[in-house]
């Protein structure tokens, strides 16, 4: 399944209407409408990082050493997590073996 980023002129207008929610005194709900764009805009860059992973894009990566302890590598890791406004550029992604990569987690 492919997921589609929101088009620029439907993110303003979403960020306004949270914007004139908050300003309604509806501040849950503004929250929840920027919560809810985070989230969405999350999960289509996690599509695009698999779909890139699939296409071979990061294949020059693998089997390199892992980038914290240097043992074979056999995952794929955001030196900026994704949730904390990383992308999917090659600049941004390493090698690690499973254990480093479980301990970094989003950090």
């Amino acid at each position: 399944m492919e997921h589609a980023k929101m088009p620029l002129r439907l993110y303003e207008y979403v960020f306004r209407h949270a914007v004139d929610l908050a300003l309604s005194g509806d501040k849950e709900m503004a929250q929840w409408v920027v919560d809810e764009m985070i989230l969405r805009d999350l999960i289509s860059k996690r599509a695009e990082f698999h779909a890139r992973n699939n296409a071979g894009e990061y294949d020059g990566l693998k089997g390199k050493p892992c980038a914290i302890c240097g043992k074979p590598s056999d995952t794929l890791d955001h030196i900026v997590p994704l949730k904390m406004g990383g992308t999917n550029d090659l600049s941004n992604i390493q090698p690690l073996c499973r254990k480093c990569n479980s301990v970094k987690g989003d950090r």
